[in-house]
């Protein structure tokens, strides 16, 4: 069995030197890492590739790829290096020494997991920032699922069925990489998570969420609220995902709600904070849903 973790670096050397410092804590088994930096143009090459061990490889893609793409390219070098599971992590993710192994205990006992989760919590506060993904199609909506809760109301050993595996960090067996390819880099940043996530559970695989497998990541909520690429992207690729998998009924109720509701809330709550370019950006990602979704880039080959 040959673990592999992917780590998408982007102008974050000093997070993805901690994220790595925790993965070679992980007890019981070699963990092969891919840092994949996505052209930071900063001093990320020589920062980190001066602290890479033997068992850690990095790749530069050249050009930003998006989370999508950078992390495929990841998961490409990843295959052809025989790995049976691969880990995706954000650099600004820390795990407990003892995560890993309940994901591939839950994968073992179930042979139709494809993907498995961990509890995602936050850094500063210990709430619990994600326990898998919840959302709806006829909406629009998707979420970290028990977003802020206490990770104390949760039983030792709860496994719990979930909509989509969080970005920020999950398990993916390489036989679910090898029959679907990776995150569709049309999307290049947010809710590729999602899109990923049903073509998983459209090709029969499940996904879980393990309770007492522990990841601490970095809240970066506020920090998104502002930015104008989070906020185009965001709000153009949640109806990409409805248009790309949704019957038209359901994609004109989405786009009813959107209109109505979610789309004028969002915008004048940017603008109330003076987030003026991040409500901009939330118009034009309105506009440009409506294009034509891409045919899916998902190859890993």
């Amino acid at each position: 069995m040959l673990i592999a973790a992917v780590i998408l670096n982007y102008r974050c050397p000093a997070e993805t030197i901690q994220c790595l410092k925790s993965i070679r804590a992980v007890r019981g088994v070699l963990i092969n890492v891919w840092v994949v930096d996505n052209a930071s143009l900063d001093d990320s090459e020589d920062v980190v590739l001066s602290q890479l061990n033997p068992l850690e490889t990095w790749i530069q893609t050249g050009s930003n790829l998006g989370y999508a793409g950078g992390n495929n390219a990841g998961f490409r070098e990843a295959l052809k290096a025989g790995a049976s599971h691969i880990l995706v992590i954000n650099p600004d993710c820390e795990v407990e020494s003892g995560f890993l192994g309940p994901l591939l205990e839950v994968m073992e006992r179930n042979p139709d997991a494809g993907v498995v989760c961990p509890m995602i919590l936050d850094r500063e506060t210990g709430k619990v920032q994600a326990f898998g993904g919840t959302g709806s199609l006829s909406s629009g909506r998707f979420h970290r699922a028990h977003h802020d809760s206490s990770p104390e109301t949760f039983e030792h050993g709860t496994i719990s069925e979930t909509y989509f595996p969080p970005g920020a960090c999950f398990l993916v067996r390489r036989e679910v990489l090898e029959e679907l390819g990776g995150f569709d880099e049309n999307f290049f940043l947010y809710n590729e998570d999602v899109d990923f996530g049903i073509r998983t559970r459209k090709a029969g695989w499940k996904i879980f969420a393990v309770s007492h497998s522990r990841v601490r990541h970095r809240d970066s909520t506020s920090d998104g609220r502002k930015s104008p690429v989070v906020n185009y992207y965001a709000t153009r690729n949640t109806q990409w995902v409805v248009k790309r998998h949704c019957s038209w009924l359901d994609i004109t109720l989405s786009y009813f709600m959107a209109v109505v509701y979610f789309w004028p809330l969002k915008i004048l709550a940017r603008l109330i904070l003076g987030y003026h370019r991040g409500a901009w950006a939330a118009f034009k990602g309105a506009i440009d849903s409506f294009k034509p979704v891409p045919n899916q880039r998902t190859s890993l080959k």
